[in-house]
């Protein structure tokens, strides 16, 4: 399952908003998700397709480095 953690600003710099983060199942290091922020559209959306979708059961996702870095070892 996704680690979804309601933190306070962001890299965006939306200082005092409550977002929440993921944390990459590559990595660990922690991320926004547009989907999880109630977006329409996640920024891995814009990415072109190369790497598989995780299951439900994994239910994790990339961070933008390691998504990026898949993808160019995948092409």
């Amino acid at each position: 399952m996704v680690e979804a953690t309601p933190v306070v600003g962001s890299a965006a710099g939306n200082a005092g908003a409550a977002v929440k983060t993921n944390r990459c199942m590559a990595c660990g290091r922690e991320f926004g998700c547009g989907l999880a922020e109630g977006a329409a559209r996640c920024w891995c959306m814009d990415k072109p397709p190369g790497v598989a979708v995780p299951t439900a059961e994994e239910a994790a996702c990339y961070c933008p480095q390691c998504l990026d870095a898949r993808l160019a070892a995948s092409a």
